[in-house]
């Protein structure tokens, strides 16, 4: 074996790729192997080299006449074998509970058999239950993979198993930049020399730096001087680096390369011109249209009321799903639809069923359809099915150019699993096999890249993963997030095993890792000639610059300077973004514009006349621009905000129609026996309200609704009438949801820009046989003393003082009588007239900051909080 080593200044794979000679080159990861081959030429009629990672060479070398199990299949296994003993002591539930576990058991054996490690010592009393467990679990697992004639890489990566006739073609093998590896790699190494194979590795590292019985780094000794020119910046937000990188780039005549130390997790990619910035990243597959569908329609099928024989949706998961352009081209929803359903959602409906699927919502009748038929499905195949028979030409964008390949290539790996016979059956995994078996596909295609269209070959800038970017030299990088905790990383292989443990059983430690990823830190710097380096420095948020980057910084007595644009260029960024051909955003306003907003208060407002509710006069008193708003303009809020509890409207709305109905049904009988009623009529009224408004009760809290809610709502209507006998005693007349006609409305304030009227309806007036008149206002939620008084100034407009009307409101919750105050209307009127009086001479619907101001819903037009 021999080992070279190439300066930083040197062009590795220049260096390294031979076009004369047919080779084997092995590589690290796939970037470097993919940047490789653009150096390599094969020569007219010659053998071609081969180019593979080391995961790869193994899969080659390694070989077995078995089926090598992967990825979700091992999972299936894995929770295969748990037993009910096993479940309890790893805490699992559900199937959903042991996909991380298992992804980190089965790394964890595979590392040890990398390592070849075959027993652990020296554990701790929990590290060793938990070991002896997974030990158990292993021989289950073995067993059941002979059984099943399968395998996996563990189990193949065996020397038992070496089989290196794929390389028979093949003289020698080159390595390139072997900075770490684990005992099997270092004899796989060996191995292939025994067999005659020349092999090689070209490090670009300094020799004093590797270690070349282990092959592998041991330090990162920084040269005593720095040839390259490095700028160093520091900004206190991620989006600024980016504008400042941007600003430094059309500065200059030259490319660069940027580099994103936290690129994985970077989301301002997207802002980017894909015509000016090439971003070198694979999209999720959930990124697709197809996924959100798919997704829409999981949430669906997981949010569905399936019992008493029929299906309700959830309004919520239909409401969301609604609002995706692409669910509703695939079912042909149209904005009309959309608005109907949020008319519906605002009522509020929390769930949606055939009975609904009337006028202007009749579209909506083929999802249910579709989750009834989804709802049905039991296996993995019919799923496929079902997901192989969608319109994909409604569901596929032009952004992605395999999203096809990638679905269908994930419904063909998951239907091997039902032909493996590894589950036994489906029940044993999911509660509700059909939900499951939906999440399990989503689950699987979530981790599927997709390639996006290559739009950008005329792009000056390109953005890569400084992690694992190849190691090309460039002349001019930019590099963006260099911070501690995004490199070094806040890496940690803690699973079952401690660090020190680590260390001593040979294993992959953090130090380790932390200095691998100097190495890369530095290789950028040091093989390229024109470096400018951005971090975040960010106290309130806990943000530091790297490590590295302060070593760097010290080790040669580099400046750190402020970026140039920060937040108090943040008018001229936006500028800039919205900037048209001709003017500026700002410039294209009018200038009236950009002025304060103003609403003028004007007579056309209320063609003559305004109508006033108890509501109306709060908002009112509240505010007078919320007042245009709400009553005025009827804007209403498009935001449905859905609550696992009842509504207090809803609860309030069901109590008040179910007093009306006893009244209406047997106002009679009440007064007959002076307000005794039977409880078996309230109950039975109730039960039926509640089967009416079923569609607007949320089953979360369905136990309790039924176990004490209602129960107590029930009481307290009985407890009423009981109190009803003592408080009026000799009922002679009852006038349920009371209120005036139109003609007999008399005129409360008559103001040069509208008549003022009030209007409303009385829950309960009542009349005894002294001709004594009661209000009674039903209340389930907070009560007020003036809205009592608003309601006889309605009922009784003049006040006269000769007929005094007794007003109550009975709290249904406390189960009590809340009396109001005597001869009270006349001072509330005044109040009222003033107000009204003060509203309509004003000039402009006015705002004025008030604590309540933040939750309120128009608040974002208004912009009082921001004053």
């Amino acid at each position: 074996m021999q080992l070279n080593y190439i300066d930083y200044s040197t062009n590795l794979f220049q260096e390294v790729i031979d076009n004369t000679k047919a080779k084997v080159y092995v590589f690290d990861n796939n970037q470097n192997k993919i940047q490789a081959k653009k150096y390599y030429q094969q020569p007219f009629l010659a053998q071609s080299s081969l180019f593979l990672t080391i995961s790869e060479l193994k899969e080659k070398v390694f070989t077995s006449d078995k089926l090598v199990l992967k990825e979700e299949k091992l999972t299936l296994i894995f929770y295969e074998l748990l037993t009910k003993k096993d479940k309890e002591k790893l805490k699992v539930n559900t199937y959903y509970d042991i996909i991380d576990l298992s992804a980190e058991y089965f790394n964890f054996y595979q590392e040890l058999n990398e390592y070849n490690i075959d027993m652990i010592d020296n554990l701790a009393g929990w590290q060793l239950e938990k070991y002896q467990l997974f030990e158990e679990l292993r021989a289950r697992y073995i067993a059941k993979l002979e059984k099943l004639a399968y395998t996996d890489r563990t189990l193949v990566y065996d020397f038992d198993n070496f089989n290196p006739i794929f390389l028979a073609d093949y003289q020698e093998l080159v390595f390139v930049n072997l900075l770490e590896s684990t005992p099997k790699e270092r004899e796989l190494i060996s191995r292939l020399a025994e067999e005659g194979k020349e092999v090689s590795i070209y490090n670009q590292i300094a020799k004093e730096d590797y270690n070349e019985e282990q092959l592998k780094l041991t330090d990162m000794i920084l040269p005593d001087s720095l040839e390259q020119k490095v700028e160093l910046y520091q900004s206190s937000e991620e989006f600024l680096q980016l504008v400042n990188a941007l600003a430094k780039l059309n500065q200059s005549e030259e490319d660069y390369l940027i580099l994103d130390g936290n690129f994985a997790n970077s989301n301002y990619h997207n802002l980017l011109s894909a015509q000016k910035v090439k971003v070198d990243q694979d999209s999720s597959f959930t990124n697709s249209n197809l996924y959100r569908f798919l997704d829409a329609l999981h949430s669906l099928l997981k949010t569905a009321d399936l019992s008493k024989g029929r299906l309700k949706l959830s309004m919520e998961a239909l409401l969301a799903a609604s609002y995706l352009k692409v669910f509703r081209a695939y079912y042909d929803l149209t904005e009309l639809d959309l608005k109907n359903l949020v008319d519906l959602a605002q009522a509020d409906y929390v769930y949606f069923d055939e009975s609904l699927c009337l006028e202007g919502l009749e579209q909506f009748k083929v999802i249910i359809d579709e989750i009834k038929m989804i709802s049905k499905l039991s296996t993995l195949g019919e799923y496929i099915s079902f997901l192989e028979g969608l319109d994909k030409d409604k569901l596929v964008e032009d952004k992605y150019k395999n999203t096809i390949s990638q679905y269908f290539g994930a419904l063909a790996e998951l239907n091997s699993i039902e032909e493996m016979n590894l589950v036994s059956s489906w029940n044993k995994y999911f509660k509700n096999s059909s939900e499951g078996l939906f999440r399990l596909i989503l689950n699987y295609l979530r981790f599927k890249k997709i390639k996006s269209l290559d739009n950008n070959e005329e792009s000056r800038v390109e953005i890569k993963d400084l992690l694992i970017s190849s190691f090309a030299n460039h002349n001019r990088i930019i590099m963006l997030n260099i911070n501690e905790g995004v490199i070094p990383t806040l890496s940690s292989s803690n699973f079952l095993l401690t660090e020190e443990q680590r260390s001593k059983l040979g294993l992959r430690t953090v130090e380790e890792i932390r200095l691998k990823e100097k190495y890369l830190f530095f290789r950028h710097i040091f093989s390229s000639q024109d470096v400018i380096i951005y971090a975040i420095e960010n106290q309130d948020k806990n943000i530091d610059s790297s490590s590295f980057l302060e070593e760097l910084r010290l080790k040669y007595n580099l400046p750190l300077q402020s970026v140039e644009l920060n937040e108090k260029h943040y008018p001229t960024i936006i500028d800039s973004i919205f900037a048209s051909s001709n003017n500026s955003l700002k410039d294209r306003l009018d200038i009236t514009h950009r002025q304060q907003d103003s609403l003028k208060l004007e007579a056309a407002d209320f063609e003559g006349q305004l109508s006033l509710s108890y509501y109306k006069a709060t908002t009112l008193s509240s505010c007078h621009y919320c007042f245009f708003l709400e009553h005025i303009a009827k804007l209403s809020e498009e935001r449905v905000e859905f609550e696992k509890k009842i509504s207090p409207k809803v609860i309030g709305i069901i109590v008040h129609e179910v007093f009306e109905t006893i009244i209406n049904n047997y106002g009679n009988q009440i007064m007959i026996n002076n307000g005794s009623l039977d409880e078996g009529i309230i109950t039975a009224t109730l039960k039926l309200k509640l089967q009416a408004y079923e569609l607007k009760l949320p089953n979360y809290y369905q136990k309790y609704y039924h176990k004490v809610l209602f129960k107590l709502i029930a009481g307290s209507i009985k407890g009423f009438f009981e109190k009803l006998k003592r408080k009026v005693p000799n009922i002679r007349q009852i006038d349920s949801e009371w209120s005036l006609d139109r003609e007999e409305r008399r005129v409360f304030l008559d103001h040069q820009k509208a008549k003022v009227y009030l209007n409303g309806r009385l829950d309960l007036i009542l009349e005894d046989e002294n001709n004594q008149k009661y209000i009674i206002d039903y209340k389930t939620g907070s009560s007020s003393q003036e809205q009592l008084d608003f309601y006889s100034l309605l009922y009784n407009p003049d006040f006269e003082s000769d007929e005094i009307i007794q007003k109550s409101i009975y709290n249904v919750m406390k189960e009590s009588f809340e009396d109001g105050k005597v001869n009270s209307e006349e001072e509330f009127a005044q109040k009222l007239q003033a107000l009204l009086q003060d509203f309509l001479d004003s000039k402009e619907y006015s705002n004025q900051y008030k604590y309540y101001c933040n939750n309120c819903s128009y608040s974002e037009i208004c912009k009082v909080v921001l004053k």
